[in-house]
Parts: C-alpha cells; sequence; structure tokens
C-alpha cells in the first residue's frame, strides 16, 4: 500500500480519489477474508465500516455518484454487524466483496474515463447494491435446506404397510374361524349297487329224507 504523498498541490482530485481507493480497498480486501474465516467481533469490522465511510466521502468529493452509492450500502450493513445486529453470511460476505472489487477498479480510472466506465458498469453495481440491501434484511442468505421427503415418505409407507398387516390379520382369523354355511344344492347320495342274488344252498341229505315220508 502507497502512503499518500504529503504534498498534495500537484494532484488532481482523481489522483486523490486513487489513492484513497488504494489504501481503504486493501484494508476492506483484508478485513473480508478474516470475516469470511468466521471472526466478526466488533474489533474485526470497525475497521471496514470506516474504511467504506471514507470511501463514500472520497467519491462524493470527485463525483461519482455511483461510487457513493456502492460505498454507502457497504457501510450500512458493516454498522449492522459490528452492532451485532445481524451476522455476515457468506452471501453478504461475497457481495462486500464482489463491492470492493468494483471501487479497486474505480482506482485504476484517468482522466476522461468515467464515463464509459460507469455505463458499463451501472448494472453490475446495481446488482451489488440490491444483494447489500437485500442482506441487511436479512433475504440474502438461503434457507436451510428441507429434509428430504424420502424419508417420511418411507416411514409413511412403513407405517401404513404395518397398519394394513395388523387390520388384515383380525380379519383374516375371523374368516377362518368363521364355520362355512351349508350349500343350498342337495348333495346326492350314491345309489346302492345291486346285491348279487344269494346262490341256492344245497339241501342236506337229512333234509331229503325227512321230507320224503314212506308209508307203512
Amino acid at each position: 500500500m502507497t502512503p499518500p504523498p504529503d504534498d498534495l498541490s500537484g494532484f488532481s482530485m482523481l489522483d486523490l480519489f486513487r489513492a484513497e481507493v488504494e489504501t481503504h480497498a486493501t484494508t476492506l480486501e483484508q478485513g473480508l477474508v478474516d470475516l469470511d474465516e468466521g471472526s466478526q467481533e466488533g474489533a474485526v469490522i470497525e475497521p471496514l465500516m470506516r474504511a467504506a465511510h471514507s470511501l463514500k466521502g472520497a467519491a462524493r468529493i470527485v463525483g461519482l455518484d455511483a461510487v457513493v452509492g456502492l460505498a454507502h450500502a457497504m457501510e450500512d450493513l458493516l454498522v449492522l454487524a459490528q452492532k451485532g445486529e445481524l451476522v455476515l453470511g457468506a452471501g453478504a460476505v461475497d457481495a462486500l466483496l464482489a463491492g470492493t472489487d468494483v471501487l479497486r477498479k474505480t482506482g485504476d480510472l484517468q482522466e476522461g474515463e468515467t464515463d464509459a466506465f460507469f455505463a458499463e458498469h451501472q448494472a453490475e453495481i446495481d446488482e451489488i447494491v440490491a444483494k447489500l440491501v437485500a442482506a441487511e434484511k436479512g433475504e440474502l442468505e438461503p434457507p436451510a435446506p428441507a429434509p428430504t421427503s424420502s424419508t417420511s415418505t418411507s416411514t409413511s409407507t412403513s407405517t401404513s404397510t404395518s397398519t394394513s398387516t395388523s387390520t388384515s390379520t383380525p380379519e383374516s382369523a375371523s374368516e377362518s374361524a368363521t364355520p362355512s354355511e351349508p350349500s343350498d344344492t342337495p348333495t346326492s347320495s350314491p345309489a346302492p349297487s345291486p346285491q348279487a342274488p344269494a346262490a341256492p344252498q344245497p339241501s342236506s341229505p337229512r333234509s331229503l329224507a325227512s321230507a320224503v315220508r314212506v308209508d307203512p
């Protein structure tokens, strides 16, 4: 980082603005890396807030209104974080880094280049400012992922299957225990098989003798 010279008489206002960007953009870049690693103490955030505030003032002096709006949105978000009113998530830090990158580019502008630069980058700047404002409202960070429905569906299916099984078991037992009703169709008895005629029994000699009587 190059310190600003002591004698500023030979420098234009744009030269002074570029010196301010070099100083404060470096502070923002280094501090935002620390934030991204999880350290969000007030002592870490306060220098970033002051850097954004200084860039806002420097841009206003040289008439760079787009830079004023961008630095102001960055400052507002950092003030809330410094007060502990919000935690800077990954999305908010990314937006701050994107804003710092644009500020760094404005520090490279030469006389007569500002109009063309902002005509090309105004949409990008507006998008970054919108993200910073959304971060202030807590609307930038993605919501926590909802639990997948496959587990609940599987549980529901298992519960349904268990319920179906427990419900059908008594019915099956009841059906098996219910005696079958007699059929209305008469059951035909098998026809008796014809009996073979009994064979004649031979008369014994004694019977014949008693049957034939001889008169004396």
